[in-house]
């Protein structure tokens, strides 16, 4: 447990600017960028298919669970 003269004063602790900034919505231009970019990738051929994707990520959890 932290002592109280240890803690720091949360009035005075000054907020993050990159931190606000990464909890904000993205704007419209930049989801449109991030399809633009995703279209450009799945044309080419490179990423992996989605199912593929989820099937490992299901069986990650599996063996997580088998393993607790």
């Amino acid at each position: 447990m932290v002592a109280l003269e240890n803690r720091p004063d949360l009035a005075k602790v000054k907020a993050d600017a990159r931190a606000l900034a990464d909890d904000a919505e993205p704007t419209k231009a930049e989801i449109m960028a991030d399809l633009r970019q995703a279209l450009k990738e799945a044309l080419a051929g490179e990423g992996r298919p989605a199912r593929e994707a989820l099937a490992e990520l299901r069986r990650k959890i599996e063996n997580d669970a088998d393993a607790s």
